[in-house]
Parts: C-alpha cells; sequence; structure tokens
C-alpha cells in the first residue's frame, strides 16, 4: 500500500497474526471437558520485554504466570501501572506498548485435583 514502508507492513501482520493465534489458542480452552488453567509464555530470548527499557511492559516477569481461563493478567509497566488483559496480545484490553510486535504466547494448564487427577467440567 502506498504510504507504508515495509518494516511497517510486516510489524502489522506479525501483530495481528499472533493475536488471532493467541486468542484462538485462548478460545479453544472453553471448549475443553478439563477444568483448564491457562500460562503466559515468552520468547525467552534478549528481546522479550523487560520493563526497564523504553518504559515498555514487562513480558519477562510474565512468563510462567499460569492463572484461571476467566482471570486477566495484570501486566506490570515500568511506570507502575498494570495492563490487564485476557491473553498475550489482546486486541480489545491491551495497550499499543504491550500488544505491538509481542511475541508471546497462551498455553492450557489442565488443573488437577490433590490427587494428581485431571478435573472435569461438569
Amino acid at each position: 500500500k502506498e504510504g507504508l514502508y515495509q518494516s511497517q507492513i510486516e510489524r502489522i501482520v506479525r501483530t495481528e497474526t499472533g493475536a488471532a493465534a493467541n486468542y484462538a489458542s485462548w478460545k479453544a480452552m472453553d471448549d475443553s471437558d478439563l477444568v483448564v488453567d491457562k500460562m503466559w509464555l515468552s520468547a525467552d530470548d534478549d528481546r522479550v520485554r523487560d520493563g526497564e527499557s523504553k518504559k515498555e511492559y514487562n513480558h519477562e516477569i510474565m512468563s510462567g504466570v499460569t492463572i484461571p481461563y476467566n482471570d486477566l493478567f495484570k501486566v506490570p509497566n515500568q511506570n507502575g501501572t498494570t495492563n490487564n488483559i485476557m491473553h498475550p496480545m489482546d486486541l480489545v484490553k491491551g495497550a499499543a506498548g504491550n500488544v505491538i510486535n509481542c511475541r508471546c504466547t497462551t498455553a492450557p494448564v489442565p488443573r488437577r485435583n490433590s490427587r494428581g487427577m485431571l478435573i472435569f467440567k461438569k
């Protein structure tokens, strides 16, 4: 498209594709017969948002955080605020600085009872 640079187009496509994949993963958890929690997974490299540079949200600290399916992830920002979102790259509730170019994903974690048995929905 005229007026857009290749890098801008790639950033938009990368963000929209990742957002769609995370949304689909989150929605698929609802279709499971199991009680499922969700886990935030970062790319775990030196490019992951660490909350210290560029006044950004901290995705590094979020990696491995597991919460119930319907709860919101509380992603901390360097300025002391949080962005409460349903999944990584949440285009509905996510701030632009928390979503654009994010490479994080969400993964299902089946919940188990005290004996280690999977818990099924009633």
